[in-house]
């Protein structure tokens, strides 16, 4: 049985309902500019269903690889040690709960072998758990129910 990745499956029906091709020819080829907006349309999709209080802990984890560099797996060590600098208290059994849900998301890369873990597009994802933070919390200003996907 073939494994299927449910990210470039998602993304590639996303493309092909809009009028276009796979996602990753637009990618590959450099199409237009808004070739990247079924990845962040699925981003989003997935941090709105998450819970808001999960945004703080992300944002921690984001920082950290930023400041270990693009493509550089972190341990997990230095995640929680990063978790106590930002003032957050997560404990091992919920550090791995955090890494489950980012892995089953594809928005994280675990190397279980040595215990690290990679957000391959950090910034984006900065990007847009910003634009969620900002829609949720407007929605909740405005007095109506929580923003969903």
């Amino acid at each position: 049985m073939a494994s299927v990745k449910s990210l470039t499956l998602l993304t590639d029906f996303e493309a092909s309902a809009a009028g276009g091709k796979k996602f990753g020819y637009h990618t590959s080829k450099g199409g237009p500019t808004g070739a990247l907006l079924p990845l962040q349309d699925t981003i989003r999709r997935i941090l709105f269903s998450l819970p808001a209080a999960f945004s703080e802990v992300l944002r921690c984890m984001i920082g950290q690889q930023e400041a270990s560099g693009e493509n550089i797996y972190v341990p997990m060590s230095i995640h929680q040690q990063h978790f106590d600098d930002c003032g957050l208290i997560i404990t091992m059994g919920r550090l791995k709960a955090i890494e489950k849900e980012l892995t089953s998301n594809r928005l994280a890369i675990f190397d279980a072998a040595e215990n690290k873990l990679m957000i391959p597009q950090h910034r984006k994802l900065l990007r847009i758990l910003d634009e969620v933070s900002e829609e949720r919390e407007n929605a909740r200003a405005g007095g109506g129910r929580p923003v969903e996907a």
